[in-house]
C-alpha cells in the first residue's frame, strides 16, 4: 500500500498525556521488535502512517495498528532480524476500542512461501496473550489481523508477538544508496557505522547517525525543525521501517512513521557533510555521536567508528579553547550501577582512541551518566537505543565561537 508523503509542519498531539509511563517488559523478549532489526517489507494497509502496520513491531505499549475504515482484514509482513527459531506467537490487544478477533501466523525462510504458523485468538484483555506452536525456523513472518464476531468500524491491535531463539547472528542491511521513504526520494551514504542522508520534500530533511548492529539511530533537522529517529533495514537491504519523534523520542513528540524501498539512483540528491552536526551543537549544545559503535563490553570497534571519529577528531582540533564535554549515557543495563560502569567504559576506551590520535583532550570533560538524570526517561527498547549514547556537549555560553 503507498503511503502520503511527509509534510514539514509537525503534526498535531496524536497521543494523550498519560498519568502512569507504560511498562515494556512484554516488549522486551517479542521478535518483532524494530530495535532489535525487525523490518516491515510489506503489508496491505492501515488507518494513516500515524497507526501503520509498524506499530505493531515498534516496541511500544501504547501504539497501536488501526485498519482502514469498513476493510477490517489486514496483513503485515515482517524480515526478521536473521533466522530465528519460533515456538510462540501472541498479541497484546487494545481494550478501549474495537480489538482484533483473532492474528493469524504464517512463516517462510524466503518472504516468498509462507505456511501457517499458528492462529491466536485474541481477547480484549490488558494482559499479553501467548500460545504454543511447533517450533519453527522462519525468515520472514506474515501476520494478518482479522475481525471477531462483531463488524465494528475498524479494528486495532497494540502488538503481534513472536518468541524464540535466533539462530544466526543478525546481520543488518546496509543503509547506502537511494530510497523512496513514505514516497519521497531519498539517498544514504554509510561509512562503517555512520550515516548521513536526505529526505526530499517540501523541505528536505538532513539526517546523520549510526548503526548500533541491529538498528540506525538518526539526529535529523528540517529547517527550524530537529528531532530523533530509529529505523531498521532488512537483511536483503532493501526494505526500511523508522520512527520519528520531534526534538525528544517521547510519545507526546511522536512524529511519523518511515516505510522504505530501496531504488535506482535517479538525480542523485546532494548528502549534507556537517549540517545536522552543526545545527544540533547551535540549536541544543549538544549532538549524539551515533556513528560510534561500540561491542557488547563497552569497547570502541574503532574501524566501524573511523568515519564518525574523524568528524569528532577534527571538531576537538579546530576548538582548542573551548571547554567541551563527552558526556555517556546509558540505558540497556539491568540497573543504574551497571548502566554507570559501562558508559564509562565506552568512555575510557573513546579517549583511548583519542589519546592514540595525539588529540589534544585538556579542554574536554568525560563525564559517565549512566541511567542517572535522563534528558528524558526512555520507555521502549528503540528509546533506550536513541539515549544510550556518548554526546558531545558544548556550553550555553554567549558569545562562544565554533570553528
Amino acid at each position: 500500500m503507498d503511503s502520503a508523503k511527509q509534510t514539514s509542519t509537525p503534526p498535531k498531539k496524536l497521543r494523550p498525556l498519560i498519568a502512569e509511563p507504560p511498562d515494556d517488559h512484554d516488549e522486551r523478549g517479542n521478535l518483532l521488535n524494530i530495535a532489535l532489526g525487525a523490518t516491515i517489507v510489506s503489508r496491505s494497509g492501515e488507518a494513516s502512517l500515524d497507526s501503520s502496520a509498524l506499530m505493531a513491531v515498534d516496541g511500544d505499549p501504547i501504539s497501536g495498528w488501526t485498519s482502514p475504515p469498513g476493510d477490517l482484514e489486514q496483513s503485515l509482513v515482517v524480515a526478521l532480524p536473521t533466522r530465528s527459531r519460533i515456538d510462540r506467537i501472541g498479541v497484546l490487544n487494545v481494550t478501549k476500542a474495537p480489538g482484533a478477533g483473532s492474528l493469524a501466523f504464517e512463516s517462510s525462510i524466503d518472504g516468498v512461501e509462507f505456511r501457517p504458523l499458528g492462529t491466536i485468538v485474541a481477547k480484549q484483555v490488558e494482559d499479553l496473550q501467548l500460545i504454543a506452536v511447533p517450533p519453527t525456523d522462519s525468515a520472514f513472518l506474515r501476520v494478518t489481523m482479522k475481525p471477531g464476531a462483531s463488524s465494528p468500524r475498524a479494528i486495532s491491535i497494540l502488538s503481534a508477538q513472536a518468541r524464540g531463539r535466533e539462530l544466526e547472528v543478525p546481520r543488518p542491511g546496509r543503509l547506502d544508496g537511494c530510497w523512496s521513504v513514505n514516497e519521497a526520494k531519498a539517498r544514504f551514504a554509510q561509512r562503517g557505522a555512520h550515516v548521513r542522508g536526505i529526505i526530499e520534500g517540501e523541505a528536505p530533511t538532513f539526517l546523520d547517525g549510526g548503526s548500533d548492529g541491529r538498528f540506525f539511530r538518526l539526529a535529523w533537522m528540517r529547517g527550524p525543525q530537529y528531532g530523533m529517529a530509529g529505523l531498521s533495514v532488512s537483511p536483503d537491504g532493501k526494505h526500511l521501517s523508522g520512527i520519528v519523534w520531534y526534538e525528544e523520542a517521547i510519545p507526546l513528540f511522536f512524529g511519523t512513521c518511515w516505510l522504505g524501498e530501496q531504488r535506482a539512483c535517479v538525480n542523485v540528491l546532494a548528502l549534507p557533510e556537517e549540517q545536522v552536526f552543526r545545527a544540533f551543537l547551535d540549536r541544543v549544545h549538544r549532538f549524539p555521536l551515533y556513528g560510534l559503535r561500540f561491542d557488547s563490553n563497552g569497547s570502541l570497534i574503532a574501524e566501524e567508528s573511523q568515519d564518525m571519529l574523524a568528524l569528532l577528531e577534527s571538531f576537538l582540533r579546530r576548538n582548542p579553547a573551548v571547554p567541551l564535554r563527552l558526556a555517556a549515557h546509558e540505558f540497556h543495563e539491568a540497573d543504574a550501577e551497571r548502566n554507570r560502569a559501562r558508559a564509562q567504559r565506552e568512555l575510557d576506551s573513546l579517549k583511548s582512541e583519542l589519546q592514540r590520535l595525539q588529540v589534544e583532550l585538556t579542554h574536554v570533560t568525560f563525564v559517565a551518566i549512566g541511567s542517572d538524570h535522563p534528558r528524558q526517561q526512555p520507555l521502549t527498547e528503540a528509546q533506550r537505543g536513541l539515549y544510550s549514547s556518548i554526546d558531545l556537549e558544548l556550553p550555553p555560553a554567549p558569545g562562544s565561537t565554533m570553528q
